[in-house]
């Protein structure tokens, strides 16, 4: 088993008291590194007991672990679909596909109401869309702030494989269709 490393900051306080004292790259150059780090385009959604379907648009998913199946999501810290994630307890992540590309775009927009126009199954405690083709629940193990997100682990309950398709990719601050995409038995 992996060591944790004691000089990993927790929370954003943390990281800055840090990043003060160490040298490193600059904030621009960071970025743009980031953003050539290809991902795909997904959006995760929780129920939110006050505000009801909560959701967004995001790119870092990643799969943790096949046995036990686990999978993690970056979050802002304030993060409205954090918070009822946390607080529900479930949380669904939905792989869009390259026509899709307007769904994300709507899910990526602050201040909207995103659920309202598309219809949604409330499913084993969590807003799923109706309209996404491949998607999971999970249950939330963890939470763990590291600098400006928190990231955000879940037990895979249930997935739902539908119509296979080209992926939307995020790619230097773009949706992309991925333009060969090649079905596996």
């Amino acid at each position: 088993m992996p060591r944790k490393r004691r000089d990993m900051p927790t929370s954003l306080d943390e990281y800055r008291r840090l990043r003060d004292t160490r040298v490193g790259v600059d904030r621009t150059r960071t970025l743009s590194f980031y953003r050539t780090l290809s991902s795909t385009v997904s959006i995760v959604s929780a129920m939110s007991e006050e505000l009801g379907p909560l959701g967004l648009t995001v790119s870092a998913v990643s799969a943790v672990s096949a046995e036990p199946p686990l999978l993690s999501v970056c979050l802002a810290h304030e993060s409205q679909t954090l918070r009822a994630a946390a607080e529900s307890g479930r949380f669904a992540v939905h792989v869009l596909q390259a026509h899709q590309r307007g769904l994300a775009t709507e899910f990526a927009t602050s201040n909207t109401p995103r659920f309202r126009a598309h219809g949604f199954a409330h499913t084993y405690g969590a807003p799923v869309l109706t309209e996404a083709e491949t998607w999971t629940v999970c249950e939330v193990v963890d939470t763990c702030g590291y600098g400006d997100r928190t990231l955000l682990i879940g037990h895979v309950i249930h997935t739902h494989e539908g119509t296979k398709g080209a992926p939307l990719v995020w790619h230097d601050s773009s949706f992309l269709p991925v333009t060969e995409h090649q079905e596996r038995d």
